[in-house]
């Protein structure tokens, strides 16, 4: 009789902890799938390299027939979307701040009268458009020398936030917005320190967005590692007063919602999603219940 209980007890316990376990797995592919990712064709790859060409060149016009089937509607977006995150330095040269998607206010594709045409806004001369592209070229070059390869993705992050909060002075004015200001004057406020971080892990292949929040006149970064996202605020990195040029904290490097939290005082939950992204990820979909470092 013993026997039988304590058989019961331990199938009981057993189908406990085989229930407990397909929930385990069942949470971890519907909460780490990737929701941002995006899967191109063929034809739709070239058409955003081809878009990245006309991005990087400061083109201002270029006649698109042969891409007009995959440059309409909602595939048409999705791969200007993506051309224009992996080009951030080409908007950046056209001193736009990259953020809330802002890169669709700059580039479009219409076909009137049946042509198909790549259209730019050419906000600057495409001389001075060129001038400033090898600038930014030569900050990020200059970032990115304190990465090695042999470094993890975690580091390399470390890596770059360091060289922004101990070369970048933070300095309210009209140039210390955009990541421009950050590469290649080492000036800058919350905006120009989040854009230049997003292009540099950008560039490593490290996905990273602007996260913009009006209410609350700030902006800041999120980082995907091992696809988890976590925040990056370089803000609180780099001193003020005396302390100028030099990392102070790194309380909010890489670190998940409650953390952000505590080191923004009058933050709310609500205000971690701000008001746009500038990789136009839905926030509230992201793995955001597995931050909690």
């Amino acid at each position: 009789m013993k026997e039988r209980r304590w058989l019961s007890r331990e199938l009981k316990r057993a189908g406990s902890i085989l229930l407990l376990l397909c929930f385990i797995l069942a949470g971890s592919f519907f909460f780490t799938k990737d929701v941002d990712a995006a899967t191109f064709s063929d034809t739709q790859k070239e058409y955003i390299n081809v878009l990245s060409k006309f991005m990087i060149e400061g083109t201002v016009s270029e006649n698109l027939d042969v891409y007009r089937t995959v440059s309409q509607g909602k595939s048409g977006k999705k791969c200007m979307e993506a051309a224009a995150i992996s080009n951030r330095a080409a908007l950046m040269a056209e001193g736009i701040d990259f953020l809330d998607s802002n890169w669709s206010q700059y580039y479009a594709v219409e076909t009137r009268d049946g042509a198909t045409t790549f259209n730019s806004t050419k906000l600057i001369s495409r001389s001075k458009f060129r001038r400033r592209y090898k600038k930014i070229i030569r900050g990020l070059d200059e970032a990115l020398s304190t990465v090695d390869s042999s470094m993890s993705q975690a580091d390399k992050a470390m890596a770059v936030y360091i060289y922004f909060a101990e070369n970048t002075t933070y300095k309210e004015s009209k140039d210390a917005h955009t990541g421009y200001d950050v590469l290649v004057s080492h000036v800058g406020v919350c905006d120009g320190l989040a854009n230049a971080y997003a292009l540099a892990m950008n560039t490593l292949g490290i996905p990273c967005a602007v996260i913009s929040n009006y209410s609350k006149n700030h902006s800041w970064n999120i980082v995907k590692l091992n696809g988890i996202w976590y925040f990056v605020d370089l803000t609180n990195g780099v001193g003020v007063g005396k302390h100028e040029g030099m990392v102070v904290t790194y309380d909010s490097f890489l670190v998940g919602k409650n953390t952000f939290l505590k080191t923004h005082p009058g933050y709310k939950k609500q205000d971690l999603y701000g008001q746009g992204n500038s990789n136009n990820l839905k926030m509230r979909k992201i793995s955001w219940h597995l931050l909690i470092i």
